[in-house]
């Protein structure tokens, strides 16, 4: 995961720093079956409006 969120020298310099902690990290994997969102265009229009 290191690799793939941080630029290459920062994701070995981060794996160099935790190596003692690595065996106790635990990572998981989900695969939604169902995804749901909201427009929350009208409230920020609100909030904008608000703010001027």
């Amino acid at each position: 995961m290191a690799h793939r969120y941080m630029p290459p020298g920062q994701a070995d310099a981060y794996l160099a720093a935790t190596v003692e902690q690595l065996p106790e990290d635990v990572t998981i994997r989900m695969r939604p079956e169902r995804w749901n969102s909201a427009d929350f265009a009208a409230v920020a229009a609100r909030f904008a409006q608000a703010a001027n």
